[in-house]
């Protein structure tokens, strides 16, 4: 096995992040932990041990950008014999999450999310931070051997891809031999027109599952702030690409906006 390539430099400061990572029992609530960032190394406590990784064994880093999925949180309140959604307020908004496999099979997952695993806006700074810090330490060497991706894994997005196509096809089936001879042409219209919006956003979601790599040089911003909807760039192809340059290099890079305020305490 090769060894590690040497790393990048980023002015030599260690720093330290308040984040948190989910527990390894599946059915405990994620924890807050402090994750140590140096020039050539990670280090994090997990389970109540102290661990660490040389960033030059890392061979995967996959990021889910953080998601809006409700303007408002609402929960049901019943009223005499009548149940109604009361607003609470505030945005319900999925959490981003960075996650790192290493050479020796070891993993590393954080989030932008408290302990309740709700997003946490002050956490959500820590982890943008974060994630561009780690990216700088990256060397253009280590870069060839780390595979960057985002979006939903091969096998999951042509199962979702699968269902989607057959979404549509009982939908049209069901438009055009039930619908148009019952209610007539221009009914099926109106009420197909009416579903546009739930076809659009599916168009939305599969798209933004569709595995794809990204510039570690240039982090997309989208891929760390906070989308209305299930974020996908704009004009890129769902097909990963390994022409980095070419594809996101006219974007403004996510690193050049933030500088690191969280120097190791």
């Amino acid at each position: 096995m090769d060894p590690p390539s040497p790393p990048n430099d980023a002015g030599g400061q260690e720093l330290a992040y308040d984040l948190c990572m989910p527990s390894e029992n599946r059915w405990s609530r994620p924890s807050g932990q402090r994750v140590r960032l140096a020039a050539d190394r990670i280090s994090w406590t997990a389970g109540g041990r102290d661990r660490r990784a040389l960033i030059g064994d890392i061979v995967d880093i996959h990021l889910s950008a953080p998601v809006m999925t409700a303007p408002a949180a609402a929960i049901p309140v019943s009223i005499g014999s009548a149940t109604v959604p009361l607003i609470t307020g505030g945005p319900i908004i999925t959490p981003g999450v960075c996650r790192i496999r290493f050479r020796d099979g070891g993993r590393l997952t954080v989030m932008s999310s408290d302990s309740w695993g709700r997003y946490d806006s002050e956490r959500a700074t820590r982890y943008q931070d974060f994630v561009v810090q780690l990216h700088r330490r990256i060397s253009p060497a280590q870069q060839s051997s780390i595979s960057f991706g985002s979006g939903a894994s091969a096998a999951r997005y042509a199962v979702g891809k699968a269902m989607s196509f057959a979404l549509c096809a009982a939908t049209a089936g069901v438009l055009g031999l039930y619908f148009v001879p019952t209610r007539g042409v221009w009914p099926t219209l109106l009420f197909a027109l009416l579903l546009s919006p739930m076809f659009w956003f599916l168009h939305r979601v599969m798209r933004a599952a569709a595995p794809r790599r990204y510039d570690p040089v240039h982090v997309p911003e989208g891929l760390l702030t906070v989308h209305a909807l299930p974020y996908a760039p704009p004009d890129d192809k769902p097909e990963p690409s390994p022409i980095w340059h070419n594809e996101y290099g006219p974007r403004r890079s996510a690193a050049r906006r933030w500088s690191s305020p969280y120097p190791l305490q």
